[in-house]
């Protein structure tokens, strides 16, 4: 088996997250659900400049339903997604 070393910035994000929640997402209100989402952008985004919008596109992608609306937003000079 090939073990690969966690950056150590990796693992204190792991520690100040916390274990997972034992509550199911179905479980939870669509604000306790938005709230939680804040918070972890909130974490993620820390000490992080926005990336100015340059453009913004709107879309359409085929989903099993039909198709679903997407809003892209496109820097001025390509930036990574992760």
């Amino acid at each position: 088996m090939h073990k690969t070393p966690i950056d150590p910035d990796v693992i204190a994000l792991f520690d100040e997250l916390g274990p997972p929640s034992p509550v199911a997402a179905s479980d939870l209100t669509g604000e306790e659900l938005r709230q939680g989402m804040r918070d972890a952008i909130a974490l993620f985004t820390r000490g992080a400049e926005p990336v100015p919008v340059h453009r913004i596109t709107d879309e359409f992608v085929q989903g099993r339903g039909g198709k679903i609306h997407v809003r892209l937003y496109h820097p001025e000079t390509p930036a990574s997604v992760m």
